[in-house]
C-alpha cells in the first residue's frame, strides 16, 4: 500500500512540474522579468589596455573591427540578468586590464530557470595595436570569437560550442567540456582539450595538439607544421598542407588507418592516436 502512495505522489509532482512548465510558472515568469537591456561602452587610449577577461553564463560573441585612431572602445550590448547588470556597469579598466563579469553568483534558489541570453561584445584597439591577452570563460552558453588579433588566447566553455574565424595569435589555448570546436582561419600554434564533442578545424597554421575523450576530429591545414591528435572514441581525418612532406606516427587500437608514405628525415610530423576510431590522412 504504501508503495503505491509513494508511486501516486510521485506522479502527482512530474505532473505538476509539467503544468507549471507548460503554462508558465510564477518562478519562470519572474526569471524572464529579471532580464535588463545593457549598451556598456569603455573607452582608452594607447597602452592603456593589455587584457580583457570575459565571464558568462550566456551565450556571447567577441568581435574585433579595425582601429583607426590613437583611441580603442570596447562595447558591450545585448540582454543580461538584471542582477549582474550593475556588475558590468561598475566595471573599469585596472592596471591594463578589463574583466567583464555577466556571470551571478551561485544560487541555492529552488527550481531557478536562467534565461537563453545572448551578448555582443565588439573591441575596437587603437590603430596598430593588439590584445595581450583574451580569456573568455563560458560557463553555461557558446562562444564566438571573430576577427581577433591576440597574442595569447585563452577559451574555457563548460556547456555549450566554441566557434572561432579569422584569429592571429600567438598561442591558443581551448578547452571545452561538453560542446564540439569550429575555428576556421586560424593562425596560431593550438592547444585543444575536447572531453565531450567534435573537434572541426579549416584553413589552419600552426602546430596544433588536439585531445578529446569522445567526439569526430576534422583538420584541414593551410601551412605546413606538426600536428598531434589523440583521441579515446572517435574517427580523426586530416588534409595536410599542399607541401606537407613529413613522417607520419599513427596507430589505431581499433579502426583502420589510410595516410600517404612517409618521407624519412623530415622534421615535421603528424601524430595521431585512437583507441576506438579510424584515422584517415589525405594529401
Amino acid at each position: 500500500m504504501n508503495k503505491k502512495w509513494f508511486i501516486a505522489a510521485g506522479l502527482c509532482i512530474i505532473i505538476g512540474v509539467a503544468g507549471m512548465v507548460a503554462y508558465g510558472a510564477p518562478w519562470n515568469q519572474q526569471a524572464m522579468r529579471e532580464i535588463t537591456a545593457i549598451d556598456k561602452k569603455w573607452t582608452f587610449t594607447r597602452g592603456q589596455l593589455q587584457d580583457l577577461k570575459v565571464n558568462s553564463s550566456d551565450d556571447v560573441s567577441i568581435v574585433f573591427t579595425p582601429g583607426s585612431g590613437e583611441q580603442g572602445t570596447i562595447r558591450m550590448s545585448g540582454e543580461v540578468q538584471t542582477k549582474v547588470a550593475d556588475q558590468i556597469h561598475n566595471a573599469r579598466i585596472e592596471n591594463g586590464k578589463l574583466s567583464i563579469q555577466s556571470e551571478p553568483a551561485l544560487s541555492l534558489a529552488f527550481f531557478t530557470i536562467s534565461p537563453d541570453l545572448k551578448q555582443t561584445i565588439t573591441v575596437e584597439m587603437p590603430a596598430g595595436e593588439t590584445l595581450k591577452g583574451l580569456q573568455a570563460d563560458v560557463h553555461s552558453g557558446s562562444v564566438n570569437l571573430q576577427d581577433a588579433s591576440i597574442q595569447n588566447t585563452n577559451i574555457t566553455a563548460t556547456s555549450g560550442n566554441a566557434e572561432i574565424s579569422n584569429l592571429q595569435s600567438t598561442r591558443l589555448v581551448a578547452k571545452l567540456t561538453s560542446g564540439s570546436f569550429t575555428a576556421s582561419q586560424v593562425t596560431a600554434d593550438m592547444e585543444l582539450h575536447i572531453t565531450s564533442g567534435d573537434a572541426k578545424i579549416y584553413d589552419y597554421s600552426g602546430n596544433g595538439q588536439v585531445s578529446l575523450t569522445s567526439g569526430i576530429t576534422n583538420i584541414t591545414q593551410r601551412t605546413t607544421a606538426n600536428l598531434k591528435v589523440d583521441s579515446v572514441s572517435g574517427d580523426v581525418r586530416i588534409k595536410q598542407a599542399p607541401d606537407f612532406k613529413g613522417i607520419y606516427n599513427v596507430r589505431s587500437d581499433s579502426g583502420s588507418i589510410d595516410t600517404p608514405e612517409s618521407v624519412p628525415g623530415s622534421v615535421n610530423v603528424i601524430k595521431v592516436k585512437t583507441t576506438s576510431g579510424d584515422i584517415l590522412i589525405s594529401k
